[in-house]
């Protein structure tokens, strides 16, 4: 749980307490499955966002460079599209399971 009254430094930006612990649980996720392909992610630094700017971490979700992007930052690029990864319209196949098949 991130408590936004407890503040931490993470990566230079000050964030709410917890939020180190979901920064590295979006290291996990280094796919997203997009119209049944399997796509890596891309890091910050390697995105739009992190090209267009020296900042050393993502002024959204505090990934650092070479880290990947929290799910659903602002900032995050969709591999498939190149758009925003919130808010683009590619087929995002998030209730599948490990083996492809869709969960009820």
């Amino acid at each position: 749980m991130i408590d936004p009254r407890k503040t931490i430094v993470v990566n230079g930006q000050e964030v709410g307490e917890g939020w180190d612990r979901v920064l590295a649980e979006a290291q996990q996720d280094r796919t997203y499955s997009i119209g049944g392909e399997v796509f890596e992610r891309i890091p910050f630094g390697k995105d739009y966002a992190g090209e267009a700017s020296d900042a050393p971490s993502c002024r959204d979700c505090a990934a650092a460079r070479g880290q990947l992007h929290v799910p659903a930052c602002c900032l995050e690029q969709c591999p498939c599209c190149g758009g925003q990864a919130i808010g683009c319209d590619c087929p995002h196949d998030e209730d599948q399971d490990d083996d492809g098949e869709v969960q009820e």
